[in-house]
């Protein structure tokens, strides 16, 4: 998305819904006892218009301590 953008920063409201989507997900992995251990901008997904998260290949259960 930002090679498309020319490398420039995207506007603030744009970046918002991106977090937005990306904690939203995080939100459900948590609640789901899942660590997902890789998260990084290679990993969010855009699909129709929202961000995803992807790669659960190093993923775990989460067992607190």
């Amino acid at each position: 998305m930002l090679n498309k953008n020319g490398g420039r920063p995207l506007h603030e409201n744009e970046a918002m819904r991106i977090f937005y989507d990306v904690l939203l997900g995080m939100k459900v992995i948590q609640t789901s006892k899942i660590m997902h251990r890789d998260l990084k901008p290679e990993n969010v997904f855009i699909d129709n218009n929202l961000f995803k998260i992807a790669d659960f290949g190093f993923c775990s259960e989460y067992k607190p301590g």
